[in-house]
């Protein structure tokens, strides 16, 4: 009888969390986040970068932070690379299947998508255009989606990543 209250409060408190959690990216979002707001040269809004740990995988990663649409859309097109232990967090307005497409890209990513506080799909190899490609495919999750963190090639297979894995996200000033 013990361990199941034990498992029922454990249950109940995730779901608070999740669900404060969610109410402050909210609050965060409409508060800094509007796309009407004039944006600063780095694109942030309440911060330029993140740090994105999946600890059942011993991931951990510094990332920039794209939440506006012409960041998301800019994306890594047009860089040279990118190292290991970093990547581009894609922060959407609400969960849904958002596609990602890879026009300009000289370099192969993986992309991890989240849901509050989990991963609930993985993308892996997305495969750079060739010269002159004008159809590019559109890379979506098989679940909804409020982020995306896109990884240099390689990343999920080395590290073991996948979907239900806890993930947490720490916003640089947090």
């Amino acid at each position: 009888m013990l361990s199941g209250m034990r498992a029922f409060v454990k249950a109940v408190l995730i779901i608070a969390v999740a669900a404060g959690a969610s109410a402050g990216y909210v609050y965060f979002v409409r508060k800094f986040g509007g796309e009407g707001r004039r944006r600063a040269p780095t694109s942030a809004v309440f911060a330029e970068r993140a740090t994105i740990r999946i600890p059942e995988a011993n991931y951990t990663s510094r990332v920039e932070v794209a939440r506006t649409n012409e960041d998301r859309q800019q994306g890594l097109s047009d860089r040279a690379t990118l190292p290991p232990g970093t990547g581009l967090l894609m922060v959407f307005e609400q969960p849904d299947t958002f596609g990602i497409w890879m026009p300009r890209m000289r370099f192969s990513i993986d992309v991890i998508w989240m849901s509050v506080g989990n991963v609930v799909d993985v993308t892996e190899r997305l495969p750079v255009p060739q010269r002159g490609e004008t159809y590019l495919p559109i890379f979506r999750p098989r679940s909804p989606a409020l982020l995306a963190i896109e990884v240099p090639a390689g990343t999920v297979a080395q590290y073991g990543i996948h979907a239900g894995q806890r993930l947490e996200v720490v916003f640089d000033g947090q």
